[in-house]
């Protein structure tokens, strides 16, 4: 065999074993956001027989709530990941997922650094 057929060869090979990399972490990933998404889907019907005092809860000021909409999450993860800008449109939902979570951390220690205390979750809109 000539050099540049071996060349090929072994660029191919990895690009092989890289494609079952990626299949099998995102199998993983799939697995990991179902049982998750059961665990949520539990404590939410956990939580809906507990009725809490909300009054009481939050005090008679009703909470100031912030809301965030991240209207490019698709191009957010492209400039981060190669992997989101060739395969983001194979998973959006995960994708848009992982931007959330991101901006929640940013959030999370924005707030932090200027000594607020807070609370910052997701909510999904149903």
């Amino acid at each position: 065999m000539q050099l540049p057929t071996l060349a090929i060869l072994a660029v191919l090979t990895v690009l092989l074993i890289a494609t079952f990399w990626l299949a099998w972490r995102l199998r993983s990933l799939r697995r990991d956001y179902r049982l998750l998404h059961e665990q949520l889907v539990e404590a939410n019907a956990a939580l809906g027989t507990v009725a809490p005092d909300l009054q009481a809860l939050l005090g008679s000021e009703p909470a100031t709530i912030i809301s965030i909409e991240i209207l490019n999450p698709m191009q957010l993860a492209a400039q981060e990941s190669w992997f989101a800008d060739k395969f983001g449109s194979l998973t959006p939902a995960l994708i848009r997922r992982i931007v959330y979570d991101r901006a929640l951390k940013i959030c999370e220690e924005t707030l932090t650094r200027f000594g607020a205390e807070a609370q910052v979750q997701i909510r999904r809109a149903a």
